[in-house]
């Protein structure tokens, strides 16, 4: 019996990061920590709805990147990062996770 918790665990916390990212950008907080907010879908969400909130997460992501100034840094638990190193951890994360999401489901 496939576990599709796994999968709406996955994709939210796909969508968090895509969002958070963005929120460290825009917020640079100036002690190292994370911005205190955590994005989540609604529990009625359909398998439809939590890939929209995915791509609605790359999309804020992407319109604070394309916007922020080239110097700006803010931090990652890695260590602080350029806009283009917030850019390539989303994509890692949409990579990633979008393979977990499906093995989840199971075959």
């Amino acid at each position: 019996m496939p576990d599709d918790s796994h999968a709406r665990r996955t994709a939210e916390h796909l969508g968090d990061c895509l969002i958070s990212y963005a929120g460290l950008v825009l917020a640079r907080p100036s002690t190292p920590r994370f911005v205190r907010f955590e994005a989540v879908a609604d529990s009625a969400a359909t398998p439809s709805d939590l890939l929209e909130f995915i791509t609605v997460g790359g999309g804020i992501l992407g319109a604070v990147l394309r916007t922020a100034a080239p110097a700006v840094r803010a931090y990652h638990p890695s260590g602080h990062a350029d806009i283009e190193g917030f850019a390539g951890m989303g994509c890692v994360e949409a990579l990633v996770h979008g393979e977990d999401m499906p093995r989840g489901l199971g075959d």
